[in-house]
């Protein structure tokens, strides 16, 4: 109930008229009947409630009003705009408060009614390193999903958030045993994708977009007036990251030092953070030497915060790797997955709620792509290491032997 309503109590008008009954109406003012007051053309004052009565009549309709003794019976006073909008508005006001708290007890009965309705999903994200984004964003992003496609009425989707290969393969295991779906809809580390992903039946459909860009740049940054300038420098100093496994090393090294270092052995040691956020302030405080993290993240905290401005620079940036994904499993439904890309591929900024995804993570929209984006560029990376990857009829075979559910 808003002020206004408060102001204009609702009160029944025929309990006061059966107590009081030639006392004014509460909805006109309510109080005693020196309350309501009316101004006569002549100048005098004249008392009415909301009925045109004045004091001192019957009460009782059909009959004239008793005179009082010594005078004669006056002319029923004419009401006026002002008094006719002073009976009005409360009864307004008090259907308005109804009307509202009938609203309020519909509407989330509607929703959940047509949230049920909807297929229920599973999404999952995996961010096995310190070089991503930061945990409360993430969360806050596939919060931010969830409500996405329940607004376009396609699915209600259950998120999940791992930060470790083991984790995940765990759900998914968990998940088969139970004879139940994997997610529908994953967004799976680059790493893992081109390893493991495609062995679960995933297939990359939509790639972040960054300044025009599905690639982006990683940073290892110092302390300004430290007395490291270069990745050589950073030699036996301590790195402050995630909890990494030894997997998501190697990729660093492939990858993002462009396997000109072995990131096990080139730094001296490793403090873990919680975020890569958590690793810049590592840096600042003095509790490590060096962060690696997302260039996005580093441009933007250099905005919004004096301290990163003042006391951190980039002494080392990585390669062009390619930007996080969003995969579909092939066994979900095509004509729910076909809806799933037409909201995420449209100009996803412009709809409602997706806006909010983009800024989550970093991006500043999205875009089609496919394996053969990561077979030319992490495909390279990999080959110059003496890596293989597997790719094109080869992928297709392994994904068959690895007995995929449809």
């Amino acid at each position: 109930m808003t002020w206004i309503h408060r102001l204009f109590a609702c009160k029944p008008r025929a309990k006061s008229i059966a107590k009081t009954p030639h006392l004014t109406s509460p909805a006109c003012g309510g109080g005693t009947e020196g309350d309501a007051v009316a101004s006569t053309p002549t100048g005098g004052k004249l008392m009415s409630d909301c009925s045109g009565r004045r004091p001192g009549s019957s009460g009782v309709s059909g009959l004239p009003p008793e005179p009082r003794q010594g005078s004669r019976a006056r002319a029923r006073p004419r009401r006026t705009a002002q008094g006719v909008a002073a009976c009005l508005l409360p009864a307004l006001l008090c259907a308005s408060a109804a009307a509202d708290e009938l609203a309020s007890r519909v509407a989330p009965a509607a929703k959940a009614a047509a949230a049920a309705a909807l297929p229920v999903a599973r999404f999952a994200f995996f961010q096995p390193d310190g070089s991503g984004l930061p945990p409360a964003d993430v969360a806050i992003g596939l919060q931010n999903y969830a409500a996405y496609f329940r607004k376009h009425g396609i699915l209600e989707l259950r998120t999940h958030y791992f930060r470790r290969a083991a984790d995940l393969e765990a759900f998914l295991g968990y998940l088969e045993r139970r004879g139940e779906d994997p997610p529908w809809l994953t967004s799976l580390s680059v790493s893992y994708m081109l390893t493991q992903g495609y062995r679960h039946g995933y297939e990359p459909f939509a790639c972040g977009v960054i300044d025009g860009k599905t690639t982006a740049k990683f940073s290892l940054l110092a302390r300004r007036g430290s007395d490291i300038r270069s990745l050589e420098d950073a030699r036996g100093k301590i790195l402050a990251s995630m909890e990494q496994t030894d997997d998501a090393r190697i990729w660093d090294s492939i990858v993002l030092f462009d396997n000109q270092i072995d990131v096990k052995t080139h730094f001296g040691g490793f403090v873990e953070t919680d975020s890569p956020t958590s690793s810049v302030a590592a840096v600042i405080y003095g509790e490590a030497d060096v962060a690696m993290v997302f260039k996005a993240l580093f441009d933007r905290l250099s905005k919004d915060s004096q301290q990163v401005w003042r006391h951190m620079r980039e002494v080392y940036a990585s390669r062009e790797t390619s930007i996080g994904s969003v995969q579909t499993w092939r066994g979900a439904p095509p004509e729910i997955m076909e809806r799933v890309k037409r909201v995420l591929l449209g100009d996803i900024r412009k709809q409602d709620g997706g806006a909010e995804i983009l800024d989550a993570f970093f991006l500043d929209g999205l875009q089609p792509c496919g394996w053969e984006d990561y077979d030319a560029r992490e495909g390279a990376y990999m080959k110059r290491a003496g890596l293989s990857l597997v790719s094109g009829g080869a992928r297709e075979a392994a994904i068959a032997a690895g007995g995929v559910r449809h």
